[in-house]
This record gives C-alpha cells, structure tokens and sequence, in this order.
C-alpha cells in the first residue's frame, strides 16, 4: 500500500506538469493605441492586417508603453491562454517583455 501511495505521489506531479499548458512567445508588429474609456481603457497593439492585441505588462514596462502611443513597435512577449476580460472585447493577450520602434 505504501508503495502504491508513494507512486501516486511522484505521477501527480508529473501528470500536472504534462498538462500545463505551454507559453508561445510571439513578436507582433502594430501601433500602440488606447481602447476604451476611462477608468476602463486598456492598452492595445493594432497590427496592419487589423488584428487587435491586449497588451499586459508589469507597471514599469506600461508606464513606459503609454508614453509610446502612437508609435509603431514590434512586441515581444508571451501569448496568454486566459481570455482577457470582456472590456478588452476578447483581444488575444500578450504579456509584453520587450518592444522596437520599426
């Protein structure tokens, strides 16, 4: 019974990590705009074929990415799984870990 436990014990583990799912890192080229209205806008990437991204960011990197409105970049971060939140009208989500002016 022990051992029987103790196999249990090293498949969950293993099973959890297996089916996590993993983080796809993209670089998507667009225009960084404002979405919405106060106190509900959010920061977005709008690309040239018209597809719109959410962008998320820890608040040093957003801070400095509101200053950018307007700009056309080049992001670079992680597509999220989670749907982003409905103000966001569904946007896919990118976590931004860096960014170019193009």
């Amino acid at each position: 019974m022990k051992k029987f436990l103790f196999l249990i014990a090293l498949m969950i583990p293993a099973f959890a990590f297996g089916m996590s799912k993993s983080q796809e890192r993209v670089k998507v080229t667009g225009v960084v705009e404002w979405y919405g209205t106060a106190p509900f806008a959010w920061l977005g990437l709008k690309t040239e074929d018209g597809t719109l991204y959410s962008l998320t960011a820890d608040k040093d990197k957003k801070d400095a990415l509101e200053e950018l409105h307007g700009y056309r970049l080049c992001v670079e971060g992680i597509l999220l799984d989670e749907a982003a939140s409905p103000k966001m009208m569904s946007a896919p989500q990118i976590k931004v870990k860096g960014w170019k002016k193009v």
